[in-house]
């Protein structure tokens, strides 16, 4: 069963020079699934302005708030260039409830014209501005994370970490 669709969803992306959104299977949720273009919300969009991959990044909802956990702080910052949130049109988009990040992302499998975009030249700062928690953690932790997010022990541990939301003091959110 779907949610309702929201008139419009928003693409994360560190290209700032879309002109169509084109169905990738580079990025997928399983191997069957097939080309796809993905959106959300705007700060779901922002947590996919990076393209750390799984072994850097973790991203996911605690309690309906986003987050994200970062392994290695340094790296990051070397690499992140921004990139772009591309408003779209939700005509084209399906939501399933079941896939992973169920609720919060819809998909495509047609190209998609964005309406409008906002740049970021970090995409630290993308993410910050639309309230996702960001946490900067060590490698040990990562793991520990990254296997064990599912529910309370994943939760628990963000709540012992002081996430670039607080340390910054924008837009924390309680989990």
């Amino acid at each position: 069963m779907s949610m309702e669709k929201p008139e419009f969803l928003y693409h994360g992306s560190p290209n700032k020079k879309i002109e169509i959104i084109e169905p990738r299977k580079k990025f997928i949720r399983d191997k069957d699934e097939g080309a796809k273009v993905f959106a959300g919300a705007e700060n779901i969009a922002a947590m996919f302005m990076t393209r750390f991959g799984d072994s850097m990044t973790q991203i996911g909802t605690h309690n309906g708030v986003p987050c994200v956990v970062i392994r290695d702080r340094n790296h990051f910052f070397k690499k992140d260039k921004g990139g772009a949130i591309y408003k779209v049109h939700s005509e084209k988009f399906e939501n399933d409830p079941e896939r992973p990040f169920g609720r919060n992302e819809w998909t495509s499998d047609q190209p998609v014209e964005p309406i409008d975009k906002e740049e970021f030249e970090s995409s630290l700062t993308a993410m910050l501005d639309k309230g996702v928690q960001v946490y900067f953690v060590d490698k040990k932790t990562f793991y520990k994370y990254k296997y064990t997010n599912k529910g309370e022990e994943g939760l628990n541990m963000l709540k012992g970490i002081q996430s670039e939301n607080e340390k910054r003091n924008i837009n924390i959110r309680e989990f």
